[in-house]
């Protein structure tokens, strides 16, 4: 019996590569993403139809050899299980002129993402190792780090939350952040309130502040579409721990600041919020105390905190409160908030004795 199930798993492999191969080379020379695929394939001992594949790569908007590589993307889609809207095909934003990376996962059991990192010098693929890219406490990311470099932070958490059950716009925001972290995680339940505790009225848009910007403005600006260069996000330096002090008040925990405003009836409001980062029942449940952990050292704390947080209940409210909300009417009100000078906290919260 067990000879027969060997024999069948090569057989799967083999026709599945062979078949791939067929129709990679319909009588032209494979392509990169074609090439790539096989090797990846071969590798893991997978086939391209089996479940539990993902695709971890800034191919689409990377070039290689000047040319774009938006072809590996379309070659996986079409050739694979592997897909954008499958949520397993992820590709990380990049400079254009970064080097190509290709990280192709395949699930074997809980606690195992065997990996295989396929790189490109030239026209020549070359395979790692297969290596385990699940990340559970106290994972040490020196054995990712000798086989991706600098990448393997990124490829990690993103790979852990394609099969995390990380809502989708999640995913997106941190593939555009560029790897995914617990500060994007934060984003998701800031947009989360400000979409239900300051939904849109007739006319009104959004312009959000990051005061202090952290890694959740890039989701905020994602989920949003609340971008610079339409003039409705704007960020200012500020320490990130910093209380705002005023005479009447102190106010810890800045989360940013969200303004509503109707151009036409100059009208509108502006509401500091109050962020508070709950990681004592995460940390509880690790048998560990705040004082034992270092969030940018230890490094599997952020899969580890991603999946905790979106596998237990939570909802924004649990996250934000306002701290304060002024009404806006005019434009000079609004101008007040986000001209080149301004400070809205001060507007909002009151003047800083020390600021």
């Amino acid at each position: 019996m067990k000879k027969w199930c060997i024999g069948m798993l090569v057989w799967c492999v083999a026709g599945g590569l062979c078949a791939l191969s067929a129709h990679a080379m319909g009588g032209h020379q494979p392509t990169l993403g074609q090439r790539a695929l096989m090797l990846a394939m071969t590798t893991l001992s997978a086939s391209p139809g089996d479940e539990g594949l993902a695709l971890v790569t800034n191919a689409g908007y990377v070039n290689h050899q000047g040319e774009s590589t938006g072809e590996i993307l379309d070659t996986v889609t079409r050739l694979s299980a592997m897909g954008r809207g499958k949520g397993n095909l992820l590709s990380v934003h990049a400079r254009r002129d970064a080097p190509l990376f290709m990280v192709f996962v395949h699930q074997k059991g809980p606690k195992e993402l065997a990996a295989v990192s396929i790189t490109a010098t030239g026209d020549q693929l070359e395979a790692s190792e297969v290596f385990n890219l699940w990340v559970g406490v106290g994972t040490s990311f020196e054995p990712l780090t000798r086989i991706l470099g600098s990448r393997a932070f990124a490829v990690a958490t993103l790979a852990n939350a394609c099969y995390d059950g990380i809502p989708e716009s999640l995913v997106q925001a941190a593939l555009f952040h560029d790897h995914f972290c617990c500060g994007v995680a934060s984003g998701y339940f800031t947009a989360g309130f400000i979409l239900d505790q300051r939904p849109l009225r007739d006319g009104e848009s959004y312009t959000y502040m990051g005061i202090p910007a952290w890694c959740q403005d890039d989701y905020i600006a994602h989920a949003l579409n609340l971008t610079p260069g339409k003039r409705c996000y704007l960020s200012m330096a500020y320490p990130s721990r910093r209380p705002w002090q005023t005479a009447e008040a102190t106010w810890e925990n800045i989360g940013g600041v969200i303004i509503r405003f109707n151009k036409a009836t100059q009208t509108g409001d502006a509401t500091v919020l109050n962020y508070r980062w709950q990681t004592d029942d995460f940390v509880e449940s690790l048998g560990l105390s705040p004082d034992e952990l270092d969030w940018h050292k230890d490094l599997w704390l952020h899969a580890c905190y991603n999946r905790y947080v979106f596998q237990n209940p939570h909802a924004p409210e649990d996250f934000l409160s306002v701290h304060k909300t002024v009404e806006l009417t005019s434009q000079a009100d609004f101008d007040r908030l986000t001209r080149l000078g301004a400070n809205p906290l001060a507007v909002i919260l009151g003047k800083d004795t020390e600021w």
